[in-house]
């Protein structure tokens, strides 16, 4: 049974809470770029803005890393940021495409928009056009053919290697179109 708009958007931030974790202090991310909160990318153009809509009064100091953010803070900031990130993860794909998958396997895309960026999601190709021809596909045998071309696809990339249990469960989700663990290895 599908989601409540509501429901779905609920389930994203959760799953993606959980595949990036959340820090309330500043870091550098493996690329060395400053983030925050729940892999929040400080060198955005719109970080202080955000930040600042957030709650936080001295942004320098957040950015600079001598200042934490709350919790309440870091959940606002991902709570302004998702949006965005859907919205991004609609047009990496045919027009129309994303409204019409499932809830799991649009989570996918919004995931991997999250993680790699629009620029980095573009960067599969195949598996996008794959995904665009199962929502086009005449049968549901060649729609799930199409789905596991894509999860292949997303299987032979760097990124499957760097993040691991976040991209089994990505692979799983995309090839079955159903929720698996958000905290296993995609096996369930």
């Amino acid at each position: 049974m599908a989601m409540t708009p509501d429901q779905w958007a609920a389930e994203v931030r959760r799953r993606i809470g959980i595949n990036e974790g959340c820090r309330l202090t500043m870091y550098l991310d493996t690329m060395g770029i400053p983030t925050i909160a729940y892999g929040f990318n400080l060198r955005d153009g719109d970080a202080q803005a955000i930040l600042k809509k957030a709650g936080v009064t001295d942004v320098a100091s957040v950015i600079a890393g001598r200042t934490a953010l709350t919790q309440a803070q870091a959940d606002n900031t991902f709570a302004q940021m998702l949006p965005g990130y859907i919205t991004n993860a609609k047009t990496t794909l045919n027009t129309g495409v994303f409204d019409k998958l499932n809830d799991a396997r649009r989570f996918v895309i919004v995931d991997m928009v999250y993680n790699l960026g629009v620029a980095g999601f573009l960067g599969f190709p195949s598996a996008r056009r794959a995904i665009n021809s199962a929502v086009t596909a005449t049968s549901t045998a060649a729609a799930h053919t199409f789905y596991g071309q894509a999860a292949d696809q997303m299987i032979d990339s760097a990124w499957y290697t760097q993040v691991g249990n976040r991209a089994k469960r990505n692979v799983a989700m995309m090839r079955n179109g159903t929720w698996v663990n958000a905290n296993g290895d995609g096996s369930a």
